[in-house]
């Protein structure tokens, strides 16, 4: 039951001892069916309850370029069951990091009706933004972000702005800031048309927050099918929030979903079904916390040439601010084929007047086992929240694609190829295409 996983590459940690904890892809005590469990590390396919608020959640979709550390525990003591979780241990020191907690109570063996109450954190969804200098100035902003005590440029010749971002000595300070060849000193400061000082992670912070209630029966059960009834209440709830600069401004928003009903179904544990009919009031959307959480967590947008800040809920809400209420019905196919490939697919229509919300996920994982040298192979397709996640030839910033094949080398030496295709704001109001491969040497320990 115990295990662990570390990947090491550049052993430097004389300078910065906390490089040692990224080197440990995660280590494991138990499983969660056992009395005690605990796993430090990685977090993936994280989901409370029936998935309301959140489903399949990972910390590791930017890994290995950005490395969050989680730490995940439970019990199941009788009738009673608890789990915590913590997306990002690093993060906590920024202000506050992805968290939740799962109890439920299964009535009795002879009727086994189990309740459950989950409720998910994030304490601040800026604490996603990269700060490479640590000096509360995220890079995208940073003209200088390796550098804690520069961070502006407005010509973008190299040379720090004169009043902004150095207390260092007066020579390295840009003479000509603005590039009008035109002395600094000759024109009147007000008038330089500098870079304003750019947002800052200090004292900043924008939460969310999400409850839930659920209810589950399993109205049939034996070795061949079992069919599960359920219903779910979920709240999300986003403080207003306006920046100690009014560079970011958030007003207000709340919203509630009910699932009445849902039924999951299981077949020779091969093939699981799911169905929800849906109903969602204000600013609610199912799985809010999913796998693509922490890509769009924070998005940066340009437009007529300003750059603005949207939190994953004003992305959301600000194109559909007009409904107040929709419904409708979700579907996922769970199938596993001999234990050999395992598909994933789920599609979800919302109706509000004449808008139509539409989900779809799409995963295939290989069971490696009986595969020589690979130990593992997926592949999969996100495209939530959109008017036409179908639509592949214009993908949205709402898309993620990628795949993963680990090679076995030798016993413990895992050569791991990850790629992974995203979409966002290219500075201009269009968007991008990022892909991102990365080939790592990974070494398990067994324990």
């Amino acid at each position: 039951n115990n295990e662990g996983k570390f990947k090491l590459d550049e052993w430097d940690i004389k300078n910065d001892p906390n490089l040692l904890l990224d080197k440990i892809l995660y280590i494991k005590y138990g499983k969660n069916i056992d009395p005690f469990w605990f796993k430090y590390g990685s977090i993936e396919n994280m989901t409370l309850g029936y998935g309301g608020l959140i489903y399949n959640y990972s910390n590791m979709m930017e890994f290995p370029s950005i490395r969050r550390v989680g730490a995940n525990t439970g019990f199941n003591i009788g009738a009673l069951s608890g789990e915590i979780f913590l997306s990002n241990i690093k993060d906590v020191s920024r202000g506050g990091t992805v968290n939740g907690l799962r109890i439920s109570y299964t009535l009795s063996n002879n009727f086994p009706l189990s309740i459950g109450f989950n409720y998910v954190l994030d304490g601040n969804m800026f604490s996603s933004m990269k700060d490479n200098d640590n000096d509360s100035y995220p890079d995208i902003f940073d003209d200088f972000p390796n550098d804690s005590t520069l961070w502006n440029d407005t010509d973008g010749d190299g040379w720090p702005d004169p009043g902004h971002g150095i207390n260092i000595v007066d020579s390295l300070i840009d003479i000509d800031a603005n590039n009008n060849n035109i002395l600094d000193s000759e024109e009147i400061f007000e008038n330089l048309g500098l870079k304003a000082t750019p947002f800052s992670l200090k004292d900043n912070k924008a939460a969310s927050n999400g409850y839930s209630f659920d209810i589950g029966y399993p109205i049939f059960k034996n070795n061949i099918f079992e069919l599960i009834i359920y219903s779910e209440f979920n709240s999300l709830n986003f403080p207003s929030i306006s920046t100690t600069d009014s560079s970011f401004i958030r007003s207000q928003r709340d919203g509630t979903g009910f699932t009445i009903p849902g039924l999951k179904s299981i077949l020779f544990n091969t093939l699981k079904l799911s169905f929800e009919y849906r109903i969602l009031n204000g600013s609610y959307v199912p799985q809010f916390f999913n796998q693509a959480y922490d890509l769009n967590r924070v998005v940066i947008q340009t437009s007529n040439g300003t750059t603005n800040i949207k939190t994953k809920d004003m992305l959301i809400f600000d194109e559909y601010r007009y409904i107040t209420s929709s419904s409708g019905f979700y579907g996922a196919v769970d199938l596993n084929l001999f234990d050999l490939t395992n598909f994933l697919l789920s599609y979800a229509d919302m109706q509000a007047d004449s808008t139509r919300l539409l989900n779809f996920d799409i995963a295939l994982s290989l069971n490696t086992d009986n595969i020589p040298k690979v130990n593992s192979a997926i592949a999969y397709y996100h495209r939530n929240n959109d008017k036409d996640p179908f639509d592949f030839a214009n993908p949205s910033e709402n898309t993620i694609m990628g795949y993963k094949i680990g090679y076995n080398i030798s016993k413990g030496v895992n050569l791991i190829w990850n790629f992974r295709q995203y979409y966002r704001d290219d500075g201009t109001g269009n968007i991008e295409t990022i892909k991102q491969t990365h080939i790592e040497t990974a070494f398990n320990f067994d324990f």
